[in-house]
């Protein structure tokens, strides 16, 4: 059970130990917001926070993805171009109402 606690001229909350570890509060910045009835604490959210970190990680696990040169010179203007033409160079159509048919490529 959580307590109130004197704290200079203020109050803190004692919260115990595994409390905090099953909600994962433990060194995090808090907030608190009053709810019908009491008090909600929640860590602050940080999206994107450890993206960086996490991008690394990945990549040194699985490696990075070949890089196509000519996607990076060609115009971003319309579907129609070096997107439409690398589809079908790797076996990929479009049909009636945009489904997707496989081909193998022979040559």
């Amino acid at each position: 059970m959580a307590h109130l606690v004197k704290i200079g001229n203020s109050q803190g909350i004692r919260i115990p130990k595994p409390l905090i570890e099953q909600a994962n509060l433990q060194g995090k910045e808090l907030n608190l917001q009053l709810v019908e009835g009491g008090l909600l604490i929640a860590p602050v959210l940080k999206p994107r926070e450890d993206w960086a970190e996490s991008i690394e990680k990945t990549m040194l696990k699985q490696g990075t993805e070949k890089i196509y040169p000519e996607w990076l010179d060609s115009e971003l203007t319309s579907n129609d171009g070096f997107e439409g033409r690398f589809m079908k160079s790797i076996g990929i159509r479009f049909g009636l109402h945009g489904f997707v048919t496989f081909q193998q490529n022979r040559g």
